[in-house]
């Protein structure tokens, strides 16, 4: 009987050895489980310090400031919580790469930022703390071997080639380049304020003049001046194809209004001889098709009170009938520049993929076609408050005359001869709609800004 008990105890001890190794494995594995999210969640934390790092040195590099890619880098990286030696965190910044796809290319620059972190149930394996790193690299955009930025202002030698005059307010996220050498390349005037979001910075090649009480703020409130470039600005969308005929939709000038509609109240794309003209909806939304739309001749005018929504992914491309390409008309007419005004309300997404991801308006790079005098035909896109435009609105060989913003959360660039902002605006450079391959967004190795 004495012999049964203590085999009986010796079997409940086993079970309870047993179970505690079990629970203290379960234990253990448990807190290997939540240190590895642990580690997962602080490696993402520290990827968006990396990508904002990236970010701010090479806008430093675009602009050509050499001397500030380290320290604008390792700033927004503080400002995205990772302060370079504090709280056992480090932010290098390397131009060029040190490893990677882009090694030794100067128009890129490398961001790792890395933290030692806390382990919590590891420590039972003699883990105190790990290591965690997260890089990122950002490059100029190849395809013009321009700087970057959302206002380009090509004209060479043009006086006021940039200018804000009559906007109370205009908020940018992305640089403006001015490539004019006059000694006012650059003007405000009155009491203006442009607002510069992140690090973005007005480049001038030439020189600037702010007059009045205008002034430039930072992303600090603080007031700025503009940069002078040490290089032009070249054209960034200047590898942008020439789209091809269409369909023809309309062999001779054609207006609609609440009184003329199209076919279930929507434009189709194609060529439009002539021009279009869309006039007083009477409260109607007019819709445009997705597609290319090509305006051989005439130019195309939203007015009084036209109501246009183009946000199924549009592309208006604005040229003239003429002997080298009548783009299947059966008369020549010449160009007339756009005109989006008088209290019209466009709202307007170009392409998300394809040829023309980002193009929303892409003027004829001929200046055969459009004239020598930037100024003569000016196009204006200055519609009522609700307009608003995700997309490039890309005029070579003219002045752009414009008031009016990007969605919320959405992006905008100009490319102009030269460029009047005329009232309220926003530039937004949040691309993330668009497909990896566009022509705005920095390049980065795996379609994004990590590598």
């Amino acid at each position: 009987m004495q012999t049964a008990n203590r085999s009986h105890k010796g079997t409940r001890g086993f079970v309870g050895i047993t179970s505690a190794l079990v629970i203290v494995g379960m234990l253990a594995f448990t807190g290997l489980v939540f240190d590895v999210g642990f580690i997962e969640w602080a490696k993402m934390n520290l990827q968006t310090g990396a990508d904002a790092a990236a970010l701010g040195a090479l806008r430093e590099l675009e602009l050509g400031n050499s001397t500030t890619i380290v320290s604008a880098g390792v700033n927004d990286a503080r400002l995205n919580g990772f302060t370079n030696g504090s709280g056992n965190t480090s932010v290098t910044i390397n131009n060029p790469p040190l490893s990677g796809s882009y090694t030794g290319d100067s128009r890129a620059v490398e961001a790792i930022v890395t933290r030692r972190i806390p382990t919590f149930f590891m420590m039972i394996l003699g883990a105190n703390s790990l290591q965690v790193s997260a890089r990122a690299v950002g490059r100029t955009t190849s395809a013009s071997g321009s700087i970057g930025g959302c206002i380009f202002a090509l004209d060479p030698s043009s006086r006021r080639a940039f200018q804000i005059a009559g906007a109370p307010s205009v908020y940018t996220s992305c640089s403006a380049l001015v490539n004019s050498s006059d000694i006012e390349a650059f003007e405000m005037e009155g009491t203006e304020v442009l607002h510069l979001g992140g690090h973005a910075k007005v480049g001038v090649y030439g020189d600037w003049k702010l007059n009045g009480q205008s002034v430039i703020e930072d992303a600090m409130n603080r007031p700025t001046d503009p940069v002078k470039l040490t290089s032009r600005p070249s054209d960034p969308l200047a590898l942008v194809p020439v789209p091809p005929p269409g369909p023809l939709v309309a062999t001779n000038s054609i207006t609609y209004d609440m009184n003329n509609r199209p076919l279930n109240d929507t434009l189709q794309p194609g060529v439009y001889c002539g021009g279009l003209t869309v006039n007083n909806t009477g409260g109607v939304k007019f819709r445009m098709a997705a597609g290319t739309y090509i305006i051989a001749g005439g130019g195309l005018r939203f007015q009084s009170q036209a109501w246009i929504d183009a946000t199924a992914g549009v592309t208006i491309y604005n040229t003239a009938a003429n002997a080298s390409h009548m783009w299947g008309c059966g008369t020549a007419t010449a160009y007339a520049p756009v005109a989006i005004e008088g209290q019209a309300i466009l709202t307007m997404k170009a392409p998300v993929s394809g040829t023309f991801t980002g193009i929303a308006f892409f003027e004829d790079r001929d200046r055969a076609v459009t004239g020598t005098n930037p100024t003569s035909n000016p196009n204006k896109i200055v519609g009522g408050s609700n307009t608003w435009i995700d997309g490039a609105l890309y005029f070579k060989n003219t002045q752009l005359q414009f008031s009016g913003s990007n969605s919320s959360n959405g992006y905008m660039v100009i490319v102009a001869d030269m460029v009047q902002i005329a009232g309220n605006s926003t530039f937004g450079n949040n691309y993330s709609s668009l497909s990896s391959s566009n022509y705005f967004a920095p390049q980065a190795t795996g379609g994004g800004l990590t590598e």
